[in-house]
C-alpha cells in the first residue's frame, strides 16, 4: 500500500518526545498502541498498527510558550480532553503504549505575496479551533453515530474527533465521513487517499521515545485535564 507521506521517505525514525516538542505544531497528530485488549481487537478488526489518536493543540490556542502544548483526544473513560503533554507521556509509559508522531504539513505556496493572505486564513483556522475546543470539551466519549452510520455532534470516538478537528481547520473534504475514520486511516501505511486532506499532508511517523527519569514528575493523566473556561482564553501578551 502507498501510505500518506511523501514517496520515498523512510518509513520511521526515533526521537525523544522532550527533542520532538519544539518541533510540535497544531494539527500534528499522535499515534497509539495500545496493549488493551479492546486495542488489540481494534486493531486486529481494521488491519492497522494503531487504535487510538490524539491531535495536537495549544492552550491558550495562540500561545506560543512550550507549556501550551497539549492534546486533544477522547477517551471512553475520560471523554473529550486536553490534556499536558507531559502527562499524555507519563500515561503512554505507564500503560507500555507505543506511540507515533506525524508531523501536519501545510502544501500551500508560500510566496511573499502571499504571506499576508495565509496569514489571515491561518488566524481565521485558530479562531475556528478556539470555537470547537470552548464547544466540544468535556463532551462525552461516543460511539453513536459508528453504530447508526449518520453523523453526531453529541460526542465523538478518538479518530472521529480528530477527522472533525481537521475538517473545523478546513482541511479535510467536507465530504470525509468522520464517523469511518479509524486511528489507522491516519497512519503512514493507509491507503493513498484515504485521508483527503486539501492544501495539507501527514509527515512521516516518527517513533516517540519516552524515558522515566525524564517524566516521572508528570502529573497523572486523570489528573491532569485542563479545564478550558466558558469564555475565551485570554492571549499571551
Amino acid at each position: 500500500n502507498q501510505s500518506n507521506a511523501s514517496a520515498g521517505e523512510p518509513f520511521q525514525r526515533e526521537l525523544h518526545y522532550k527533542a520532538l516538542m519544539p518541533a510540535m505544531r497544531i494539527g500534528d497528530v499522535l499515534l497509539f498502541q495500545t496493549r488493551t485488549l479492546s486495542g488489540q481487537v481494534q486493531r486486529a478488526v481494521t488491519r492497522a498498527e494503531y487504535d487510538h489518536i490524539g491531535v495536537v493543540m495549544r492552550v491558550p490556542i495562540k500561545s506560543r510558550h512550550p507549556a501550551s502544548l497539549v492534546i486533544l483526544e477522547a477517551t471512553n473513560s475520560r471523554g473529550i480532553q486536553v490534556s499536558p503533554l507531559d502527562s499524555v507521556m507519563a500515561n503512554a509509559m505507564e500503560a507500555g503504549s507505543r506511540v507515533a508522531h506525524r508531523k501536519l504539513e501545510w502544501t500551500l505556496r508560500h510566496r511573499a505575496i502571499e504571506v499576508k493572505r495565509l496569514k489571515r486564513q491561518y488566524d481565521e483556522i485558530l479562531e475556528r479551533l478556539e470555537d470547537f475546543l470552548d464547544t466540544n470539551v468535556h463532551k462525552r466519549y461516543s460511539l453513536r453515530s459508528l453504530i447508526s452510520g449518520k453523523e453526531s455532534e453529541t460526542g465523538y470516538f478518538c479518530s472521529q474527533l480528530v477527522a472533525v478537528t481537521y475538517k473545523k481547520m478546513g482541511i479535510l473534504s467536507e465530504s470525509t465521513k468522520t464517523h469511518e475514520c479509524w486511528p489507522g486511516t491516519f497512519a503512514q501505511s493507509a491507503p493513498k487517499g484515504s485521508l483527503p486532506l486539501i492544501g495539507a499532508k501527514l509527515g512521516p511517523e516518527t517513533r516517540i521515545r519516552f524515558d522515566e527519569i525524564d517524566i516521572v514528575d508528570a502529573k497523572p493523566m486523570r489528573d491532569s485535564s485542563i479545564q478550558i473556561p466558558s469564555a475565551k482564553p485570554m492571549r499571551d501578551s
